[in-house]
C-alpha cells in the first residue's frame, strides 16, 4: 500500500497528507482492518523523500571476495613456517 500510494502521489504531484482513509472522506465508513493510517502516512512521507526506486530494506552489496595471496606473501608465509619448524626440531 505504501509504494502504490507514494506512486500515485508522485504521479499527481500530491503529498503524503493527500492519502486519506475511508472514514476521513465519508463518516461512518470503516477503514481497512488492521491498517494504522498514521503509520501508513508516515511511511508514505518517508518514501516520498527518496527516489521512486528507493527501498528501506535494500540488500547491501556483497562483500568483495578476498584476493589470493601474492607470490611475495606466500613466500613470506612459507619462510615463516620453515623457520618455525627448524626451531621445533632443535
Amino acid at each position: 500500500m505504501v509504494r502504490v500510494s507514494a506512486a500515485l502521489c508522485r504521479a499527481h504531484g500530491w503529498h503524503a497528507e493527500s492519502v486519506i482513509a475511508h472514514k476521513e472522506w465519508q463518516p461512518g465508513k470503516p477503514d481497512p482492518a488492521g491498517v494504522d493510517m498514521d503509520m501508513l502516512g508516515d511511511r508514505i512521507a518517508e518514501r516520498l523523500k527518496h527516489s521512486a526506486s528507493w527501498s528501506p530494506t535494500a540488500p547491501k552489496p556483497p562483500a568483495p571476495k578476498p584476493q589470493p595471496p601474492t607470490t611475495e606473501e606466500r613466500l613470506t608465509a612459507l619462510e615463516t613456517r620453515v623457520t618455525a619448524l627448524e626451531k621445533e626440531s632443535r
